[in-house]
């Protein structure tokens, strides 16, 4: 040889464990270079094929024993012979559609990318137009759909254009992220001197000190109204809670909740937050599972921050949910969003979550956007995120006909109901909360003392001034047309309530009864829970606080964690013994059953006038 071996490393023997195709691809390209690094190819034929014996190691060398003869003398001979071992015959359609089906991962950067298109390319025979072919491919496989459209709008690009395009895009959105969040080492970072609690000047004016070495980047503060550096940690309201909607991460003074409440009043030195404005809007959200049989529930197992998380499949929830255990304390933005829950009570979520979803039966992976709520509630996937993955298909929605209900015979009754009388239940070692009256806007007080005096006259309220234990605030909620709700909002008396557990009914449960069902029927409950009184001592219970003194509760409001099960438990008491009708909440189906259409009909017409006949009894408002 005319250099010698000892300046080289010797490739490592072939690894005889995992993707043996792949292991042979590395070992080849290896060999290759050492070959020609060494001048080992103008030596004879037997020289090189016992360096490559010698290198291959003693399992590989087992292998070639089974070569036809003739060929242990042959370098290129062994050479195609391991290859046909190792990697075996290409099928060349099936790489090529491996090739045409890749797509950019989502935590792929672009070299990635373009590594692996060229690689798979490699085995696709595209000879000439291979170039041409991974050009396509990037362009149609990239994340970006920025980016598709940039490329695109060249109609001379060749694939060295094309990756330089695609790496100076992915560059600059690293930049204009690091920008963004406050890391560009040009910007100095401004300094939060301090938060000042005077009664003097504005209550809650944001003093920052400038640095004197340049100029540095501002933006106001959406959470805050404040002027600050772009990163959450510098934001005065990151970790702190509204006073209006108990909601973290941003003051009242940009609550966007449409809710009509302010909390008590707080000492000077403990205001953190501006609660000039009254007014709020809400972005609501329906949830409609709940924590039932796990036998009744269609799951889906997905893998996330490298944790197996199983999801409830929910078609009738608009947002997915996810446990905060689930999600690192930095992946958690602030939200505005409320979640109304299957029973109609609303709850504040941690925050919301963009996180990298991966379908462990498919591999696929996709970018979810989930409301992050508290781990004992349970993970769900909604509609949208459901036929996004393909995981439920709706195979035809169609509207069939509507029938208006009887007529006069059953005409809403202008009364409250009488579903009998429920005792509300407190843990003694809870001790008790009288909680101050919460302010309102002056131009809701005319409103607030209208639908107060309303309530007092249909027996829903009653205005007490002897002394209770329990005094809840008041919360007040508009309507689409509106019109105010005035609701109680028992957040510590909650706490003490103690729960009946009673079963509450799902649509699994009622599923398996509709067979041969053709006409259906659906009944609501106008005002469900002002159906069942309250007892005297459990009416004293649900005081409240407003500004024209002090209310207790009649009738079973709304808000209490205990409720709906109470709700639940009157209603199939009121309807035993009633066939065809079934209920999920104060939502009441009436189906009629039949070999035929006219069967059914008859059969639906009397479960429904004998359910309309009990409720008529019971004095319900039906619509």
């Amino acid at each position: 040889m005319a250099t010698s071996n000892r300046y080289f490393p010797v490739p490592q023997p072939l690894l005889q464990t995992g993707n043996m195709a792949a292991n042979w691809k590395r070992f080849r390209r290896d060999w290759d270079n050492y070959e020609k690094a060494t001048k080992l190819t103008t030596e004879t034929e037997d020289i090189r094929v016992a360096t490559l014996m010698t290198i291959i190691g003693s399992e590989a060398a087992d292998v070639s024993d089974s070569f036809g003869k003739g060929q242990e003398t042959k370098i290129n001979e062994i050479l195609k012979s391991f290859e046909e071992f190792y990697v075996g015959r290409t099928n060349e359609t099936y790489e090529r559609y491996v090739f045409n089906t890749r797509r950019q991962e989502e935590d792929e950067n672009i070299d990635s990318y373009i590594t692996a298109l060229k690689k798979l390319a490699s085995s696709c025979n595209f000879d000439r137009l291979e170039e041409s072919l991974i050009r396509d491919r990037i362009i149609l496989g990239v994340r970006s759909e920025q980016l598709k459209t940039k490329l695109l709008q060249d109609d001379k690009l060749t694939l060295q254009k094309c990756i330089d395009v695609c790496r100076i895009y992915e560059r600059s959105q690293r930049q204009m992220k690091d920008i963004r969040e406050g890391r560009n080492e040009l910007l100095d970072k401004p300094t939060i001197e301090r938060i000042s609690t005077s009664k003097s000047g504005p209550k809650y004016r944001k003093e920052y000190q400038q640095s004197d070495k340049g100029p540095r980047q501002r933006k106001t503060c959406k959470f805050c109204k404040g002027d600050h550096e772009y990163i959450k940690e510098k934001c005065p309201a990151w970790g702190k809670s509204c006073h209006i909607c108990g909601g973290r991460n941003h003051f009242a003074s940009v609550c966007k909740k449409k809710i009509y409440s302010i909390t008590q009043a707080k000492t000077q030195s403990n205001i953190d937050s501006d609660t000039e404005e009254d007014e709020v809007t809400l972005q609501t959200e329906w949830v409609m599972a709940m924590n039932g049989p796990k036998k009744h529930r269609m799951t889906a197992v997905m893998m996330i921050n490298n944790q197996r998380v199983r999801f409830q499949v929910d078609s009738a929830a608009d947002v997915n949910t996810i446990n905060e255990k689930y999600v690192c304390p930095d992946q958690i933005v602030p939200t505005f969003q409320r979640l109304t829950m299957w029973n109609k009570t609303v709850m504040e979520p941690k925050g919301k979550a963009t996180l990298v979803t991966t379908n462990l039966k498919t591999n696929e992976k996709f970018n979810v956007e989930y409301v992050v709520v508290p781990n004992d509630l349970t993970c769900l996937l909604g509609l949208s995120t459901l036929r996004k993955m393909e995981l439920i298909h709706i195979n035809e929605d169609r509207f069939i006909a509507k029938v208006e209900a009887t007529g006069n015979k059953h005409r809403n009754i202008d009364a409250l109901g009488d579903l009998g009388v429920a005792t509300l239940k407190i843990d003694k070692t809870v001790k008790p909360k009288v909680l101050p009256c919460r302010r309102i806007p002056i131009a809701l007080k005319e409103k607030v003392r209208a639908e107060l005096n309303s309530l007092v006259q249909r027996g829903i309220l009653e205005r007490i001034t002897e002394p209770t234990e329990w005094v809840s605030q008041m919360a007040l909620v508009e309507k689409s047309d509106g019109s105010i709700r005035i609701c109680i909002d028992p957040q510590p008396l909650n706490k003490a309530l103690l729960r009946e557990h009673y079963n509450l009914t799902t649509l699994e449960d009622i599923l398996a009864e509709m067979g041969n069902a053709k006409i259906f029927s659906k009944v609501d409950i106008q005002e469900a829970f002002w159906h069942i009184k309250l007892d005297p001592d459990s009416s004293g219970l649900t005081a409240m606080a407003t500004p024209f003194g002090r209310y207790k509760w009649n009738r079973l409001p709304f808000g209490l964690k205990v409720s709906s099960e109470v709700f639940q438990r009157h209603l199939n008491d009121a309807l035993e013994g009633l066939t065809g009708c079934f209920n999920v909440v104060d939502d009441l189906m009436v189906i009629g059953k039949g070999d035929t259409v006219e069967e059914a009909r008859k059969n639906h017409e009397e479960n429904l006038s004998k359910l309309l006949n009990r409720l008529k009894e019971k004095k319900h408002q039906t619509k």
